[in-house]
């Protein structure tokens, strides 16, 4: 795969916080759900997603093919859903 198409990554990221989720009242009761199902206890900010990009852009990761960077703060994706 490598040779053929590259070095291919993905972040996946949990629930950012932006202006959106923070300023939106209608969210409020959805954020402080989703906050008690996050282990680390609070949402992805802008800059945890810095580090993985940097290293995924870098020659660190020439030997890696197809991994997706999941940083979602200890939590899986669906455990925040089931909480809406």
């Amino acid at each position: 795969m490598g040779r053929s198409w590259g070095s291919r990554h993905c972040i996946s990221p949990g629930i950012v916080r932006t202006p959106l989720i923070v300023n939106s009242a209608d969210l409020a009761p959805l954020v402080n759900r989703w906050l008690q199902d996050i282990p680390m206890g609070r949402l992805c900010e802008l800059e945890d997603l810095q580090g993985a990009a940097v290293y995924l852009a870098s020659e660190a990761s020439d030997y890696m093919t197809g991994l997706t960077s999941s940083l979602r703060g200890g939590t899986r994706f669906g455990n925040a859903l089931r909480s809406q």
